[in-house]
């Protein structure tokens, strides 16, 4: 059974307050596929230059505990991709990776979480409502996915997604920065760059 259609099972003998919740969380992970505007080539919100970065998680909801969530382990497995891909991770970086899993419990046994990852960078800018410079945090990455599974099975689930999600992550960084051509690589005839 697929995980919409688990989905959809389970919102079948759902009470309506946990309808509504998972609703929400399903405009939450309908981010990406609603037609939001990707940067344009002139915006300085892309991953261009990026070269390192903290990991962070979000705290885990009291039903995202009851489902066998932890922030360690969430953690680790975008850590360990993110860093396997050639992002250095640092802690006085000013740009953050950050993992958010909002999670609801459908019914007695089954759970639906949605894993965001974001890509954040600090930039100063003039507010010219403040009448000074500002500093803040502003999106140059972001992408979610929705995961619903039986509570056993719910914890693999959410590490499952955040390690696609750390792999689109490293997909799109990796196109915004291709690695440096080597000496090495275009001495050899026939090599393609």
């Amino acid at each position: 059974m697929s995980h919409l259609n688990e989905y959809r099972f389970a919102m079948s003998y759902a009470k309506p307050a946990v309808r509504i919740a998972c609703c929400c969380l399903l405009m939450l992970a309908g981010i990406e596929h609603a037609g939001a505007a990707a940067p344009g080539p002139d915006s300085v919100a892309d991953l261009t230059g990026l070269a390192d970065a903290t990991v962070g998680v979000s705290q885990v909801t009291a039903d995202g505990v009851q489902c066998g969530l932890q922030l360690k382990q969430i953690g680790e497995a975008a850590r360990q991709v993110v860093s396997d891909g050639g992002i250095a991770l640092r802690d006085d970086t000013l740009n953050r990776v950050t993992i958010s899993a909002v999670t609801a419990r459908v019914g007695a046994d089954q759970c639906a979480t949605a894993v965001l990852l974001g890509v954040y960078a600090k930039q100063s800018f003039f507010s010219a409502a403040a009448g000074w410079v500002q500093s803040g945090y502003v999106v140059l990455w972001q992408r979610s996915l929705m995961v619903a599974t039986p509570i056993g099975q719910h914890a693999a689930a959410v590490i499952g997604a955040t390690r696609r999600l750390s792999d689109q992550l490293l997909a799109d960084w990796r196109a915004k920065n291709p690695a440096p051509v080597t000496a090495a690589r275009s001495a050899v005839p026939g090599a393609t760059q």
